[in-house]
């Protein structure tokens, strides 16, 4: 898994996924209910705000925020 799930905030399970606060809409004040952000069993993950080709930089800068180390595939 590219995300280390002990630096997320408001973490829970939703059947196969987890959702959890965006920590990059968090940083500029948003999710606030922690919805945001989906992870899925196979490691891919994203923002429901910013998803699809607009949402590649803010998912870079999830990672940025709180990634593993390692190699990255954005697409």
């Amino acid at each position: 898994m590219v995300l280390d799930l002990g630096k997320l905030e408001l973490v829970k399970n939703r059947g196969d996924k987890i959702i959890a606060r965006c920590p990059a809409c968090a940083k500029t004040g948003g999710d606030k209910a922690g919805e945001h952000l989906v992870i899925f069993p196979d490691g891919r993950f994203g923002c429901v705000v910013y998803s699809g080709e607009r949402g590649v930089e803010h998912r870079r800068w999830i990672v940025r925020l709180v990634g593993v180390g390692g190699p990255y595939c954005w697409e």
